[in-house]
C-alpha cells in the first residue's frame, strides 16, 4: 500500500520516475487481491512510471491491465486520467485512430465529473489528433470547445494551434485573431517562439513582407530546432519571391541542415522505439516461454501426484481386497471348524445316546422278566414296545456310523486306492486323477469341492497333493507320483497350510487339517 501511495504522490507532483521496482511490488500484491480499484491504480501508476522511462510497449501493456475490471470502477477522475494516458501513448506512437477512441472515453469521464480543466486538455489533445489525421473541421470543432471551457494554462497553446489550422484553411483573418489572442497571456520563450513563427508564416502568406521578416528573424535565434528550421524555410521563400538568390541559397542551406538534423533525431528516435519494441517482444517471448515451462512443470507435478495417488489407491485397493479375501477364507475355515466340532459333538451325542438306550433296554428286559409275575398283559406289551423303539433308534444310529465306515472301507479296498499306494514306478494319467478325485468326493462328502471353496487358488499339483494326503498316501510315494523329491513334497504341504490358513505352519499341521477336513 505504501509503495502505491508513494508512486501516486510522486506522479502528482511531477517527479520524474527512475525505476519501477517499488510499484512492481505493489502491482504483484494487489493483483492477488479482490480490491479492484487499488489493483487498477497500481497497474496505472506502473504504466506511468515505465512511460517516464520511455518504454511505450510496457506502458501500454500496464495501462490495458489497469482496464481489466473497467466496468467495476466508478472513480471517473481516475478513469479519465487512465483513458487520456492511453490516448497520449497512442499519439506518441502515431496510432491516431486509437488515440481518438480513448481520448473520447476520457472526455466522457471528465464530463460526468464536470471537470472543466480535464475536459479542456482532452479536447485540445483531440484537436491535435484530428489535425494529424488531416480532419481539420473536426480538429477546429474540438479546439473551439476547448477554448470555451479552458483556463489560462491551456488557452495559449489552443489559440496557437487553432490559428495554424485556420491559416492552413486559408482563413487568414481568423488565424490572425487566434494568434493575436495568444499574446494576451504571459508566455515563456519556448512557447512564444512557435507563436512568432506562426505570425511570420501568416505575414509571408498575406504579403506583409516587413512584418514577416521581423517575426521570422526573431525565430532564427530560437533554441527549438523545429522553430529555427521553420524560420529559415519561410525566409528562403521570401527571398525566393524577391529573387534574392544569394540570400535564398543561404537560408535554404540553413533550413536543409536543420531539417537533416531533425530527420536524424526522428530516425534515431524511431530506431530507439523499434529497439524498445523489439526488447519488449523479446522479454515477452522469454516471459511466455518461462510461463510455458512453469505450466509444463505444474502439469508434470500434477501427473506425478496423480500417479502417486493412483498408486496409493491401487495399494489400498489391493490391501482391502486381500483383507476381504482373508476374512472370507477365515470365515470358511471357521465354518469348517464349527462343522467339524458339531460333527464330533453329534458323534459323541450319538454314542452317548446308544449307551443310554442300551442301559434302558437292559432295564426294560429286566422289567419284562419281572412283569411276568407282577404286571398284566397290557403293561408287558407297553414295555416290549418301548424296548423295540429303543432298539430301532440304536440301529438307526449304528447305521449312520456304519455307512460312513463302509464308504471309507469301500474306498480303501478300491482299485484306485491300491494303484496310488503301490510303491513302484507308475505315472498316473489324467483319468486316474479324475477317478481319485471322484472317489474322495463320494467318500468324504465332496472333499475336493469343499477344499477349493476354502482355497480357490489351488494349483493342480497342490490339489493332487491334498488328495493324496487325504487318501493316506505316504510322502515318499507322493513324491514319486508327482515326480518330485520328498523334501519338495514337504515344502508343498507347508505352503498349502500357509495358503489356506494365512499363517505360518508345518507339513504335519497340514496333514492333520486335511484328515479332519
Amino acid at each position: 500500500m505504501y509503495y502505491l501511495l508513494l508512486t501516486e504522490a510522486e506522479d502528482k507532483t511531477y517527479k520524474k520516475h527512475e525505476s519501477d521496482s517499488l510499484i512492481a511490488i505493489a502491482t504483484e500484491y494487489f493483483d492477488k487481491t479482490d480490491d479492484v480499484k487499488r489493483k487498477a491504480k497500481a497497474w496505472y501508476y506502473r504504466g506511468r512510471v515505465v512511460d517516464d522511462l520511455k518504454d511505450a510497449p510496457r506502458a501500454q501493456d500496464y495501462y490495458l491491465k489497469a482496464l481489466q475490471n473497467e466496468m467495476e470502477i466508478t472513480d471517473y477522475a481516475f478513469l479519465g486520467r487512465l483513458y487520456n494516458s492511453i490516448g497520449m501513448l497512442y499519439t506518441y506512437q502515431e496510432v491516431y485512430e486509437k488515440a481518438v477512441f480513448y481520448q473520447k472515453k476520457s472526455l466522457r469521464s471528465f464530463e460526468l465529473l464536470k471537470d472543466s480543466i480535464g475536459q479542456s486538455f482532452v479536447l485540445r489533445d483531440l484537436g491535435r489528433n484530428f489535425t494529424a489525421l488531416s480532419e481539420n473541421d473536426s480538429a477546429i470543432f474540438y479546439y473551439e470547445r476547448a477554448l470555451i471551457i479552458g483556463d489560462k494554462s491551456s488557452k495559449p497553446s489552443i489559440y496557437k494551434e487553432l490559428g495554424n489550422l485556420f491559416m492552413n484553411k486559408g482563413d487568414y483573418s481568423k488565424a490572425y485573431e487566434c494568434l493575436k489572442s495568444t499574446l494576451c497571456f504571459p508566455l515563456k520563450k519556448t512557447v512564444l517562439d512557435p507563436v512568432n513563427l506562426a505570425f511570420g508564416k501568416l505575414y509571408q502568406k498575406t504579403n506583409k513582407i516587413d512584418s514577416a521578416y521581423y517575426y521570422l528573424n526573431i525565430c532564427v535565434a530560437s533554441p527549438r530546432l523545429q522553430t529555427r528550421a521553420g524560420a529559415y524555410y519561410f525566409l528562403a521563400e521570401l527571398e525566393k519571391d524577391r529573387k534574392h538568390w544569394e540570400e535564398y541559397a543561404k537560408n535554404q542551406i540553413q533550413y536543409e541542415v536543420l531539417r537533416d538534423s531533425m530527420n536524424m533525431i526522428k530516425q534515431t528516435e524511431s530506431i530507439r522505439k523499434m529497439e524498445r519494441l523489439y526488447d519488449y517482444h523479446q522479454t515477452e517471448a522469454k516471459l511466455l516461454q518461462a510461463k510455458i515451462s512453469l505450466e509444463q512443470m505444474k502439469l508434470d507435478n500434477l501427473y506425478m501426484w496423480l500417479l502417486v495417488i493412483a498408486s496409493l489407491l491401487l495399494v489400498v485397493f489391493v490391501f482391502v481386497f486381500a483383507n476381504i479375501q482373508l476374512k472370507k477364507k477365515r470365515i470358511r475355515l471357521q465354518e469348517h471348524k464349527e462343522k467339524l466340532v458339531a460333527l464330533k459333538k453329534k458323534r459323541e451325542e450319538d454314542q452317548t445316546r446308544i449307551e443310554e438306550n442300551e442301559n434302558k433296554i437292559a432295564d426294560l428286559e429286566a422289567q419284562l422278566q419281572r412283569s411276568c409275575e407282577a404286571h398284566g398283559e397290557r403293561e408287558k406289551e407297553l414295555i416290549a414296545l418301548r424296548k423295540l423303539k429303543l432298539e430301532a433308534e440304536n440301529k438307526s444310529l449304528e447305521c449312520v456310523k456304519t455307512e460312513n465306515l463302509l464308504l471309507i472301507e469301500k474306498f480303501c479296498v478300491s482299485d484306485i486306492y491300491y494303484r496310488f499306494h503301490v510303491k513302484e514306478e507308475w505315472r498316473p494319467k489324467p483319468e486316474d486323477w479324475k477317478e481319485l478325485f471322484k472317489c474322495l468326493d463320494e467318500t468324504y462328502d465332496n472333499f475336493t469341492h469343499r477344499l477349493v471353496g476354502v482355497a480357490p487358488k489351488l494349483t493342480t499339483t497342490e490339489l493332487r497333493v491334498s488328495c493324496l494326503v487325504k487318501a493316506n498316501v505316504p510322502p515318499v510315494t507322493i513324491a514319486m507320483l508327482i515326480v518330485t523329491t520328498p523334501t519338495n513334497v514337504s515344502m508343498i504341504r507347508k505352503r498349502l497350510y500357509e495358503k489356506i490358513h494365512s499363517e505360518t505352519g508345518s507339513s504335519e499341521k497340514f496333514d492333520k487339517f486335511i484328515r479332519e477336513f
